[in-house]
C-alpha cells in the first residue's frame, strides 16, 4: 500500500551505456590506461628527485599512479592550480588514469612536477 522507494531508473539506464562502452573497448581499454601509468612510472622512474611509489613492475600495478615528489604539498596545490584532477595521500601525488585521458593530460601533470622538481 505505500511506496517505500523509487527505483532509480536514471542510474541503471546510464550505468548500462556505461557497461555497453566499456565491453564495445573491450582490452583497448585496460591497454590505454596501462599505456598512460607506464608514461608516468617511466617519468618518475627517470627522474632523481621523485620517489616511485607505485610498483616499477608492470605485473603488480593497477591502472592508477603514485609518486612523491620534493614538496608534496607544492606539488598538489599547482596541479590544482592547474586544474589537474589529483589527490594527495600520504605525501604522495596520486593520479588515477582512465580511457577518457590522453597523453597530453599525462604530460602536463608530468610537467607541472618537473617544475615543483626543478624548484626544490
Amino acid at each position: 500500500r505505500f511506496e517505500v522507494m523509487t527505483l532509480p531508473i536514471q542510474e541503471f539506464v546510464a550505468m548500462g551505456k556505461s557497461l555497453e562502452l566499456l565491453l564495445e573497448l573491450g582490452t583497448a581499454g585496460a591497454a590505454h590506461i596501462r599505456s598512460l601509468v607506464d608514461r608516468a612510472v617511466n617519468w618518475a622512474s627517470d627522474h632523481p628527485r621523485v620517489q616511485l611509489v607505485t610498483p616499477a613492475e608492470p605485473a603488480r600495478r593497477a591502472g592508477i599512479i603514485a609518486v612523491i615528489p620534493p614538496d608534496p604539498p607544492a606539488a598538489s596545490q599547482r596541479l590544482r592550480d592547474a586544474g589537474i584532477v589529483h589527490s594527495l595521500r600520504e605525501r604522495a601525488i596520486r593520479f588515477a588514469p582512465h580511457i577518457y585521458n590522453t597523453t597530453d593530460d599525462i604530460d602536463a601533470a608530468l610537467a607541472v612536477l618537473d617544475v615543483v622538481c626543478d624548484e626544490h
